[in-house]
């Protein structure tokens, strides 16, 4: 799909557009033929081999007014608005427009929050501005993209310092303009918590005290980095342990305000869905599966930034899950990566575990995770498991706890439409989750975007690129913006 100038051929396309999916539509031919031809109108269209919406501007000095945007109906929440915005934004910072105007319904909320989302402000309301039969009051927004044009200078060197502690690991990083990691830093709570067979909510924050200013100084002593060139700096908002998250937003907000630089909280999820487009960039819309040590979502993303949860654990998540049974087994913490490593890719006679049925899209651990312990405190009453009883009871737990998660992300996929499938999350690190959504999806012709290695369990590097994009649609924080441990996914975007 392509961005372009509208010519005299798209007009009717772009009547048809309009008169299907505008309430208050009434261009004509005449109309938009005069537009295409005159320097005080920008008419913008979506071209995938056919139109499928477009943006009407009218400029009057040094402000200019949307006069329609549009976009085909089985088209929309695929970020084409956004991209026609952009694109027509580029051209009026030519053309030194300070300020870009619209009225909007206040009853159209979908609007509302669109424009909303990219920036517009509103600076008031007039009351039934649109006539009968539709009466309605519309609001007045505005957005000074006149410092689009100094956005687009200061982002060539766009340096981030993100700081990642929602739990077991303290972790910084400093992303550069959103797609380069210049140094991602991360010093693992792993060995302190394993006497305690997870993780020790207060040790970590104490943890994460002592290690930040570690990382600083690491960070500070690298030889082809100034700290002082940082403009941003990010921090996990949640969510998380809250002891945990305020350490890494005291040391944020600390450095923000001695560098006098914008704040950026970011919700830690978001990093995750996000941490594989460090290898290319995503295509919407989109399904991620999130699978970690504390959360098991499918997330519906329509366009960028965009998180809709439209399945997810009712109970245990599926790291927490893994982790209880590998205590069961004996196993070191963290029991996900203990169970993976002990099964390899071997395989393993499988043991009979009960189906669940879950309804929606939704899935279970709890009663799999009670069945299994009975199974081995029964094994256990003969006597000390033996390695082949292990490695199967393992084996099958791992597959099963998997495939569920597999088989309803599919089943989403197919339901919706969507061919766009994305891994995050610690779990994500899985040897047989790994193999078998990269096999899943390319049987079915799915496109996979998956973090490599590094970037799968907690890292400072994903919060970074959320940043970027949050920075982008001018979502930057206050200093006294507090943490929290239930952080919603569904707000991030807006």
């Amino acid at each position: 799909m392509i961005i372009r100038l509208a010519e005299t051929k798209d007009v009717k396309s772009i009547i048809a557009i309009g008169q299907k999916v505008l309430l208050d539509f009434s261009f004509k031919e005449e109309d938009l033929n005069k537009y295409i031809s005159d320097p005080a109108h920008l008419v913008y269209v979506a071209d995938d081999k056919k139109i499928v919406g477009f943006i009407s501007i009218r400029i009057e000095g040094e402000d200019a007014e949307i006069d329609a945007i549009a976009i085909n109906s089985d088209r929309q929440h695929q970020g084409i608005g956004t991209q026609l915005l952009l694109e027509a934004i580029k051209d009026l910072v030519d053309k030194n427009v300070i300020n870009l105007l619209l009225d909007v319904r206040r009853k159209n909320m979908q609007a509302f929050r669109f424009y909303k989302k990219n920036g517009f402000t509103t600076t008031s309301i007039r009351p039934n501005y649109y006539p009968e039969p539709n009466l309605d009051d519309a609001f007045c927004m505005k957005k000074e993209i006149i410092k689009q044009e100094k956005e687009k200078v200061r982002r060539k060197n766009e340096i981030i310092l993100a700081i990642e502690s929602s739990c077991d690991e303290s972790a910084l990083a400093i992303v550069k303009n959103g797609k380069e990691i210049i140094a991602n830093t991360v010093d693992t709570q792993i060995k302190e918590h394993q006497k305690y067979g997870g993780v020790y909510p207060e040790l970590a924050s104490r943890l994460h005290l002592q290690n930040m200013p570690k990382l600083l100084k690491y960070l500070m002593s690298l030889k082809d980095f100034d700290f002082t060139t940082i403009t941003h700096v990010a921090f996990t908002q949640g969510p998380g342990l809250p002891g945990a998250l305020q350490i890494g937003s005291v040391v944020a907000k600390t450095i923000a305000s001695y560098l006098d630089v914008p704040l950026i909280g970011v919700n830690h999820l978001a990093g995750h869905i996000y941490a594989g487009e460090f290898v290319k960039p995503y295509s919407y819309p989109a399904l991620a599966l999130v699978a970690s040590g504390g959360n098991s979502e499918i997330v519906l993303l329509k366009e960028s930034m965009s998180f809709k949860i439209i399945g997810q654990s009712l109970d245990d998540a599926i790291g927490e899950a893994l982790d209880k049974v590998a205590r069961l087994l004996d196993l070191p913490y963290p029991g996900g990566k203990a169970i993976d490593e002990l099964v390899g890719n071997n395989e393993y006679p499988l043991i009979n575990l009960p189906k669940v049925n879950v309804d929606g899209y939704n899935f279970s651990y709890s009663g799999i995770k009670s069945h299994v312990a009975r199974l081995i405190e029964k094994e256990k009453s003969k006597g000390p498991l033996t390695d082949k009883t292990k490695c199967s009871i393992a084996y099958s737990v791992e597959k099963v706890f998997i495939d569920q998660l597999l088989e309803k992300l599919f089943i989403a996929a197919k339901d919706l439409k969507i061919k766009n499938i994305i891994l995050g999350g610690g779990v994500s690190a899985n040897s047989y989750l790994r193999k078998e959504i990269t096999n899943r999806c390319k049987a079915s012709r799915y496109n996979l975007f998956i973090p490599p290695l590094e970037l799968t369990t907690d890292n400072a590097a994903m919060i970074g690129l959320v940043a970027s994009k949050k920075i982008a649609i001018n979502r930057m924080c206050k200093f006294d913006t507090p943490t929290s441990a239930n952080l919603d996914l569904e707000i991030e975007g807006e």
